[in-house]
This record gives structure tokens, C-alpha cells and sequence, in this order.
């Protein structure tokens, strides 16, 4: 199994973040999900998941404003935003 957790500011993107683990991702198992950065902070110390599914735009503070905040980065880290992003064509 692998621990994980959610964080984002967004308790329907977390709920569906959740209903499409459970549904297709049987070996994770979801120890928390925190609607904000801060209660992210403090799970992770709590919970020590081995992944974090992380929003990139949140309220207070960015996703990578959240990871600069890691000193011990000892998790992999996927992003997940509700934004649309361009991407370039070449």
C-alpha cells in the first residue's frame, strides 16, 4: 500500500481526487485530505505519506510556495489544478 494524502482548497476537487482513488487505485491508501496548505503541513509531519496529491493554486499559498516550506521532502509529489493551462504548439 501506499500512503497518501490530499491538499487542496477545494473540497469538491479533493472529492472527486478521492472517488477516482478509491474507485481506480485500490493500493493507495488516502491517510488525510487537508482543504489547506497550513493543515497540510501538519498532516504530513503526523501522517509521513509516501505521496502527496498536491493543488497548485490554492488561498494562501501556492503549491510550491508549499513545498519550499519541506525541509525533509521524503514523499513524491503529484499536481492537480481545476486551471486550464495552455499548452504551446511547436
Amino acid at each position: 500500500m501506499v500512503k497518501a494524502l490530499i491538499i487542496d482548497d477545494e473540497k469538491h476537487c479533493s472529492d472527486n481526487l478521492q472517488w477516482q482513488l478509491n474507485q481506480y487505485c485500490p493500493e493507495v491508501e488516502l491517510v488525510a485530505i487537508c482543504n489547506s496548505a497550513e493543515e497540510g503541513l501538519n498532516e504530513i509531519y503526523r501522517k509521513q505519506p509516501q505521496l502527496v496529491f498536491l493543488d497548485v493554486e490554492m488561498t494562501l499559498m501556492s503549491g510550491f510556495d508549499f513545498l519550499s516550506l519541506q525541509k525533509n521532502k521524503n514523499f513524491d509529489v503529484i499536481f492537480s489544478t481545476a486551471f486550464t493551462c495552455q499548452v504551446p504548439r511547436f
